[in-house]
This record gives C-alpha cells, structure tokens and sequence, in this order.
C-alpha cells in the first residue's frame, strides 16, 4: 500500500513539473512576442494614417473659419445698411453707405443741412453702434449694383467710392452687394421701396433666392 502510494505521488509531481514547464515555455514565448513591438512597416503606415487624418481635418478647419470669416463681414455690412435707414429716417436727412472698393472698407455719411451757410454737408457717422469698418482678410466686395446712380466717384488718391442713399422717408436705392472670399458668397439686397436690407447666402445672380432677414437668424 505504500508502495503504491509513493509510485502515485511521483506521477502527480512529474506531471505537475510537465504542466509548469510548458506554461512557463507559453509566458516565455508571448513576453518575446511582447518585447518584438511593432515592426518598421506598421509604424509608417500609422504615420502615414495619422498624416492623412490631420491634412482633411486641417483643411476643413481652414474652410470652415474662411466661411466664418464671410459670414461675418456680410453681417456686418447688412447691419450698417439697416442703421443708415434708421439713421436717414430719425435724423430726417439723407444718409449714405460709401463703400470704398480699393480698401474694401465702407462707412456712413449723413448730407446735414447747415443753416448758416445755406447747403448740405457730409458728415461722417460714428456712434456706439457703428463705426467706419474693413472687411476681414482675404474677403471683399466681390459685386456691387446700385440702380440709378451716376458716375462712381473718385477721391483723387485712385480709389472708388460707391454709395448707396437711404432717405428721410425710409426708401432706399436699389442695391445688390455681394461679398465672398472666391469660394464663398453672401449677398445683400436693399429695396428701393422700403429701404430693407435683407441678406442671402449665394451670388447676386440669385439674391432673390433663399432671402434670410438677420432679424430672423439665430
């Protein structure tokens, strides 16, 4: 019996040192493949992946804060068309958005009567809600259209002034002013009968489509 007993506990311990030796061999063999890593091929092509990624995500960004940029500067433009109206309509005197398109900057001028000499004279406007203002970079006044105006006029230093005239009574001239960075375009629309301005996303070929009033953007 005790014979037995030993020849059984010799084959337990054999087969124990059998099993230890292999899951040893098995953890030897998986922290080599760990210490291998990533080979030269799978690193470049993770770069390559990762490079890929960055440039579409970049240029995207890029897009997007250019759209920004136009966005902005047509809201800009069509808030100062609605402050001239208002201005021309409160202050009973003709009030005038001069759009310079060398500089691709505009401002407001109002024509006051003065008493004393008997005439009219241009009086730049500035309060807390506008001021002369400059187009963001890279974008401009792309397409101008004023109905019933003359000969555009010239300052004498080679720049171009368009004005557009908004009158006591609250009408307007006719204007269509587009403005883009060559990629993308917004345009303001002013009616001669109302002297609204309401702004479109789009060319000045289709400013009477998809009109978005400022007042009812979020």
């Amino acid at each position: 019996m005790a014979l037995m007993a030993s020849k059984a506990a010799k084959v337990i311990t054999q087969t124990s040192t059998t099993i230890s030796s292999g899951f040893d061999r098995l953890t030897t063999t998986r922290a080599a493949q760990s210490r291998r890593g990533f080979t030269l091929m799978e690193i470049m092509l993770v770069i390559l992946l990762i490079g890929l990624i960055a440039s579409v995500g970049s240029g995207f960004a890029a897009g997007t804060y250019r759209g920004l940029l136009v966005k902005k500067g047509a809201r800009d433009f069509l808030l100062a068309a609605k402050f001239a109206r208002i201005t021309a309509i409160e202050s009973q005197q003709v009030c005038q958005i001069a759009i310079n398109r060398n500089e691709n900057s505009y401002s407001l001028v109002s024509e006051r009567y003065n008493l004393r000499t008997g005439q009219a004279e241009e009086t730049p406007v500035r309060s807390q809600f506008f001021k002369p203002t400059r187009l963001p970079n890279g974008v401009q006044f792309e397409d101008i259209q004023i109905n019933n105006i003359g000969a555009p006029e010239n300052t004498g230093e080679g720049e171009t002034v368009l004005s557009v005239f908004f009158y006591p009574d609250g009408t307007a001239q006719a204007a269509v002013v587009q403005i883009g960075d060559g990629r993308d375009h917004f345009t303001t629309n002013i009616n001669p009968a109302t002297g609204r301005a309401k702004l479109a996303s789009g060319t000045a070929e289709n400013a009477q489509t998809g009109v978005v009033d400022l007042n009812l953007v979020q």
